[in-house]
């Protein structure tokens, strides 16, 4: 699975092929659970195991071969679901993130950048004396 998803998303860091490849297990163990044809195939044999007392090894192998084949075949229609899904998403999350900057950068406050003007802290060379409440208060 995990070369399929490498296959598929070349460029994708690690970590997000690893979580989408444990998304397409998932939804590939939701798919057989839900297979009603799988299922009864299952049941059947379990049952005739069970009538015949016997379940051993080759009983096993053709349970684990009955339910690969049925994963094989659903696996790649769950992939490209899953994939898609995913690419959605990324590409929704990114076009939002964008706007925001966007967004932000054409605020007046944010988008002019640089330092704010700088402000005398020196005491002693203003004389207050002189200025109006006014020009005190502005600066």
């Amino acid at each position: 699975m995990g070369g399929r998803v490498v296959e598929l998303l070349p460029d994708a860091p690690e970590g997000t092929r690893q979580k989408i490849a444990g998304e397409i297990y998932r939804e590939l163990d939701a798919a057989l659970k839900k297979d009603p044809g799988l299922l009864a195939q299952v049941s059947a044999n379990l049952s005739a195991a069970h009538k015949s007392a016997q379940f051993g090894q080759r009983e096993r192998s053709a349970m684990a071969a009955l339910v690969m084949s049925k994963a094989k075949s659903l696996l790649p229609a769950v992939a490209r679901r899953v994939v898609g899904e995913w690419t959605t998403a990324m590409v929704a999350s990114s076009q939002a993130r964008r706007t925001r900057q966007s967004t932000s950068a054409s605020r007046a406050d944010v988008g002019v950048g640089g330092a704010p003007r700088a402000v005398s802290t020196r005491p002693g060379k203003v004389d207050y004396a002189k200025l109006s409440d006014e020009e005190i208060l502005e600066g």
